[in-house]
């Protein structure tokens, strides 16, 4: 199939980021090595070589990464998205990549109560960095923890509450959404040389601690040029994320200690947890449904 171009596709009139646009851009530049980082992501996620048999949900698939991940490890997988143009970018994975087998795609929304009901319940829901731009987070988590089975798991990843610097982050995100699109260019650059004003330092510091100690700083301007340059965590690319990041609208945010009770009122055990401390970035959670 060809995939349908930014300006071929409309999302709802109300100001939103346009996710599909960006993994459009993303597709264009996926490597073998980004997919196969992403299988061991997968693996390391849930401690095993392969998923054979697995059924797999994929709330929010994007560009279909991850979709397509578990599926090269043996899972039945299912994705949804909301935005179209993702949809269409996921399909576009399964053609290129895919085994054309156990892999199903459609639209829809994690809000829709009554389309989640109708797709059943999985071994594994997973909903990476997407239930917080639903513009009703808890609702949205609430439904798609539903399409676990009973002795299957719910992985998701939040965006952690930084209090008055996420407040901050959703005036940044309105404005970009508002704006025209060399508005949008000049503000995701005006954030990146922030970060690097900031990252750029720590390195310098922690790279003349190490000297003093007579250890070899070279891996820590490594680690950053790969991150910056190269393919990050997770096959992503920085640009992406650092796009994704700044116009991701609608935005929520939640606590770690919110999402533990939240899911664990509903029935849900927590089995593995990575949390950023009081930074910027997401909450990740495994959580087992009790059967």
């Amino acid at each position: 199939m060809i995939l349908p171009k930014p300006s071929e596709i409309s999302l709802e009139t109300d100001p939103r980021f346009a996710f599909g646009a960006n993994w459009w851009r993303f597709l264009s530049r996926l490597t073998a090595p980004q997919i196969a980082t992403a299988e061991q992501s997968i693996q390391k996620l849930f401690h095993r070589e392969r998923l054979d048999g697995v059924t797999f949900l994929d709330v929010g698939s994007g560009s279909g990464l991850f979709s397509l991940a578990a599926n090269r490890l043996g899972a039945i997988v299912t994705s949804i998205d909301f935005d179209p143009q993702s949809v269409a970018c996921a399909e576009e994975l399964r053609r290129r990549y895919g085994s054309g087998n156990g892999w199903t795609i459609q639209q829809g929304s994690a809000r829709d109560q009554t389309m989640m009901a109708s797709l059943g319940q999985f071994d594994i829901v997973y909903s990476w960095g997407v239930l917080h731009h639903t513009g009703d987070m808890w609702s949205a988590i609430a439904i798609t923890a539903q399409a676990t089975r009973p002795g299957g798991h719910f992985c998701l990843s939040i965006y952690n509450d930084q209090g008055a610097a996420s407040d901050r982050w959703k005036i940044v995100k309105q404005l970009y959404v508002a704006s025209p699109s060399f508005v949008r260019l000049l503000i995701v650059l005006a954030v990146v040389v922030a970060y690097e004003c900031y990252a750029i330092p720590v390195n310098l510091f922690r790279s003349l601690m190490l000297v003093i100690r007579l250890k070899n700083p070279l891996p820590i301007w490594q680690a950053w040029f790969q991150s910056r340059f190269g393919q990050k965590e997770r096959g992503m690319y920085y640009w992406t994320d650092m796009v994704d990041w700044v116009g991701g609208w609608p935005f929520e945010v939640a606590k770690p200690e919110e999402i533990f009770r939240f899911l664990r009122d509903r029935g849900f055990t927590l089995f593995e947890m990575r949390t950023v401390g009081g930074r910027l970035g997401c909450n990740e959670f495994v959580f087992r449904r009790n059967d």
